[in-house]
């Protein structure tokens, strides 16, 4: 990959993109700002991949105040075009990627630690990337955050959004599943999160109204693109399905050594607003921020990219002033 830099006035914009290797393979990123002096911010996409580099173009303000990575992660889009399903796929394996794609970023921008923002799955995968190497980064930045529902409050809120609307077919669907996910096969969860994600709550349908639209929109993806997302998202679902759908935030400890910002969807039934909050409340960090996106449900940085940028650069000035 060969790095694009453009001086404009007092500025250095970067715009690259390509296969860099990352634990042992090519591995798809693109790195682009107005200014390659901003801090850089590496985003960590959920799924299990459902590739961000999509909304590069929503994400068009973010850049004017970080340098912004995305990263098509082993199993997903254009990394997993190149590949296929070949090799391991673990979350503990993606972690291992990100710090070298932490590491990669550091030598070749120049900044010596990045800020990591996980979203929904990718939140299960950023906190194991601080913890590992807290040297690495600024900041962990949480969204959609991911952080275990032993209790089932999620199930209990999707019920009750789809019993507001009259959706009782989806209901019997959710009885059926149940809320142990211990005892979800890979089907069960793709069928719940296919009827979550349809449940009225007030807030952006995640497919209908963020999700769709940005594939088909989006000027860096053409239909091959497209086809390698969607065989990518059944085949890192298949391999990651059960430890997604047991992953406890808590069981790494809650002790950080890196400022631990987190920014929840108001309307958030997949991963409740109420469980990241607490989740907060719990963490010991050098400097914690818990902030509510409003109107927003999941996907809530990429549902309203201006609310989250404006909460986002709130936290980080007040991590960076701490």
């Amino acid at each position: 990959m060969r790095t694009a830099y453009r001086a404009l006035r007092d500025r250095f914009v970067i715009d690259l993109a390509g296969f860099v290797s990352l634990g042992g393979i090519d591995q798809w990123i693109s790195v682009r700002g107005d200014d390659v002096r901003n801090p850089v911010l590496v985003i960590v996409h959920g799924g299990p991949g459902a590739v961000t580099s999509i909304f590069t173009s929503r994400l068009r303000a973010w850049e004017r105040c970080f340098t912004v990575v995305h990263w098509d992660q082993r199993g997903a889009g254009r990394t997993f075009g190149r590949h296929g399903a070949r090799g391991e796929l673990s979350l503990a394996r993606l972690a291992e990627d990100g710090i070298e794609l932490a590491m990669h970023l550091r030598a070749r921008l120049g900044h010596e630690k990045v800020i990591v923002l996980g979203s929904s799955v990718g939140s299960a995968i950023a906190l194991q990337m601080v913890r590992r190497r807290p040297e690495l980064f600024h900041a962990y930045v949480g969204v959609d955050q991911n952080v275990g529902d032993p209790d089932g409050l999620g199930h209990r809120l999707a019920i009750d959004a789809l019993r507001a609307s009259g959706d009782r077919r989806g209901v019997r669907e959710l009885e059926r599943i149940g809320a142990d996910p211990a005892r979800w096969t890979r089907d069960d969860f793709d069928r719940r999160n296919r009827i979550i994600a349809g449940a009225r709550t007030g807030a952006p349908d995640m497919i209908r109204d963020v999700t769709l639209p940005a594939m088909l929109s989006s000027p860096q993806h053409g239909w091959l693109d497209l086809v390698d997302i969607a065989r990518g998202l059944r085949f890192s679902l298949g391999r990651l399905h059960a430890e997604v759908a047991t992953f406890d935030a808590r069981a790494g400890g809650v002790c950080f050594e890196v400022p631990v910002i987190v920014l929840q969807g108001e309307h958030d039934i997949v991963t409740p607003h109420a469980l990241a909050a607490r989740f907060v409340d719990d963490v010991d960090a050098p400097y914690k921020a818990f902030a509510t996106i409003e109107g927003a449900g999941h996907l809530a940085a990429f549902a309203f990219p201006e609310r989250f940028l404006e909460q986002l650069t709130r936290a980080w000035r007040g991590s960076v002033a701490r």
